[in-house]
């Protein structure tokens, strides 16, 4: 189940590939006669000079995509627009559990899954609001609804919305798929096997997060440090129910020591 909550970050991955891989545009140092790029500068072909360092992102810099002249993605945005559908798709599954969990533990467990990602969310709307109107459209997977899955990926010109409408096909196709893995499930199994994803999910969020750090800035670095100490707590408490709830799903063993009494002789 650690997929599941992994392919919802794939763009945001591809983006900070592209922040230490790729190079930035550098708007003060023009190329110079017979120079076809400036040093430290990417060509057209995504290369960098001989001898010469690509130009590293600041925190919360926007970043030129290659081959789309004038277009750059806000390493901010990005950022928020990716956890905004994370904690879309955790409150999701939490009221999915909700409705079909057995375990008072684990029914108490999803009701704090939806009140502290819907907190996490509260604060990830103000620094993104139009990221964070989009992303309510990942609450329609739960009633099937798909039209926002159906948009087309190049609708949008600006390429933080390109991406942002990549990260969202994903996490909606992951909450999809998820919700039928798990609605295959009954009672102590389906107790199990959410608890099981939710360790995995919680990793991948706790990943999430600290990788995300160096590249954010402003309000939303203090967002990030704040959520990575409740992620790791909801990681912690994840795996304890999820233990409890193995050990309560286990067969009982049955002594078979033959009997020492002997028949009684006629």
């Amino acid at each position: 189940m650690t997929r599941s909550f992994m392919l919802s970050c794939i763009a945001l991955a591809a983006v900070a590939v592209q922040a230490s891989a790729q190079t930035v545009v550098d708007p003060t140092r023009p190329a110079g006669p017979g120079q076809p790029y400036a040093a430290g500068q990417a060509n057209p072909a995504g290369q960098v000079r001989p001898g010469q360092q690509a130009i590293q992102p600041r925190p919360g810099q926007r970043i030129a995509q290659p081959g789309q002249t004038g277009q750059t993605v806000d390493l901010n945005q990005a950022i928020a627009g990716c956890l905004l559908l994370g904690n879309q798709e955790e409150v999701a599954l939490a009221e999915f559990a909700q409705s079909r969990a057995q375990n008072p533990r684990v029914k108490e467990f999803a009701q704090m899954m939806i009140q502290d990602h819907e907190q996490a969310l509260a604060k990830l709307t103000r620094i993104a609001p139009e990221l964070a109107q989009q992303a309510a459209a990942l609450r329609e997977a739960q009633t099937g609804a798909r039209n926002a899955a159906a948009e087309p990926f190049g609708q949008t010109a600006a390429a933080g919305h390109q991406v942002f409408a990549l990260q969202k096909r994903v996490a909606q196709e992951c909450l999809a798929l998820t919700q039928q893995e798990l609605g295959q499930k009954q009672g102590p199994e389906f107790d199990e096997c959410y608890m099981g994803s939710q360790v995995g999910a919680h990793i991948g969020m706790l990943a999430k997060l600290r990788g995300s750090q160096q590249f954010a800035s402003g309000e939303l670095k203090q967002v990030i440090q704040e959520a990575e100490q409740t992620v790791q707590k909801h990681l912690d408490q994840a795996k304890q129910i999820a233990k409890e709830v193995r050990v309560q799903g286990a067969p009982r063993q049955t002594s078979q020591r033959p009997s020492t009494t002997q028949p009684a002789v006629r």
